[in-house]
This record gives structure tokens, sequence and C-alpha cells, in this order.
């Protein structure tokens, strides 16, 4: 059944990763758990995606809050998506309507899925509306290419926690850092606030936060990871 996946989007299962690649090379990458390398691998597809003017949904957790659209032909094979080839069906499959949803351990859990859950985010679509309103479940990130502005969201707890432009030049060498960011605490915290700051000095990457206290402690937590 794989040999027939791959093979109807003319991929081989050797083919290189260099999505895979290009985050191994990353000193954060090697720290992070199954979980955050999931959600990183997701947000470097979905940041090829924008950068095309594609839009895209991509639910990285353990939800059971949507109804699949299509058969899932990964079902019986616990299909992980750092397998070799992967990343070339991934793009494949986000844009697809729907969400594509991978479990906490990088399994393929549905493609082009209707979310259970939504909730107004002002100003965009619904495709957004969908991607707040499933982060609003534990240890769900949502990660949406924006086919209007070509920018990446991430949301977690039911808000926007981080903003990528993938256009700006070596943004995609540090998708680890913002991955380890919205993981934490701190990220938790900031999530939603009214005030969009350069994170880590990394041009292209603003996160949001709300009050002095805040940022300080997303500068603090900057200034650890620098040293």
């Amino acid at each position: 059944m794989l040999n027939f996946i791959f093979g109807s989007f003319g991929i081989s299962k050797n083919d290189e990763t260099d999505i895979i690649k290009l985050l191994e090379r990353q000193k954060d990458f090697k720290k992070l758990s199954k979980f955050e390398k999931s959600q990183a691998l997701c947000i470097q597809i979905s940041s090829e995606l924008a950068k095309k003017g594609k839009g895209a949904l991509i639910v990285v957790g353990n939800t059971k809050s949507y109804k699949t659209l299509f058969p899932n032909f990964f079902r019986n094979n616990n299909t992980s998506i750092f397998q070799k080839g992967m990343e070339k069906v991934l793009m494949q499959l986000a844009e697809l309507d729907g969400a594509l949803v991978i479990s906490e351990d990088g399994i393929v859990k549905a493609y082009g899925a209707m979310l259970t859950k939504s909730s107004t985010f002002k100003g965009a679509g619904t495709r957004h509306s969908a991607a707040k309103g499933i982060s609003a479940e534990k240890n769900i990130v949502a990660i949406l290419a924006s086919e209007e502005d070509k920018l990446v969201r991430i949301f977690k707890n039911a808000s926007l926690s981080a903003e990528i432009n993938p256009h700006t030049k070596n943004v995609e060498n540090h998708v680890s850092k913002v991955v380890r960011f919205v993981n934490t605490p701190e990220g938790a915290v900031a999530a939603g606030a009214a005030i969009a700051i350069p994170f880590l000095g990394i041009p292209g990457v603003v996160v949001f936060a709300g009050s002095y206290y805040v940022v300080r402690n997303i500068l603090k937590l900057a200034k650890g990871r620098h040293s």
C-alpha cells in the first residue's frame, strides 16, 4: 500500500528529504521532544507552501475533534512523517481542503479532515478560526499557511502564539528555536496578547506579548538560549 501511495505522487521512498536534513543541522532540533520535532517539520512544510501562496492547516497532537472526508491510506501502517520521501507527500496532502492531522509522535492520522471545533479569529477566514478553535485543546498545536499574506501562523492554547515570514532570508534555520518557545510556559503566557515583538533577534519571526512582565521573561528566555 505504501509503495502505491508514494508512487501516486511520483515519489521514491528513498528520495532525499532536504527539509529533515535542514532541521537536523539545527542545534536546537536535537533537544526537541518527538512532539516538538513533529511541529518543526510541519512548520517547514507550511513555510514551503506559504511561499508558493498556497493555504494549508496542519494540526499536531492527539486530537479526535475531526471528521474524515477521505479514506486514510496510512491508517494501518503507522506511517511516520519522518520517513524518507514523506515531506513531498505531506505537501500534497496539506493542500487538500480541510486539515492534515498528525499525532504527537509524528503519525499521519487524517488528511482533508473537517475540524469540529472553531473559534472566530477576527479579520480572517474559516481556516484561521479552525486553527484557533482546535488549539484550545490540551497539547494541540495548529500550524497555518496563509495563502492571502503568505505567512505561517502557529496557534496554541486558543491563541496566536507566533508568526513566521517564510520569505525572510535564513528564517528556516531557526524553526527549532520557535518551536521551543511555543512549548515553554513563557510561550503559553505570551500567546494571543496584543503586542507583536521580534523573537531572539531573528528577522521574519514575531511572537505575541502584552505586558512588560511577559516581554521581560521572553527576553530572559532568549538570552539563555543565546548562551
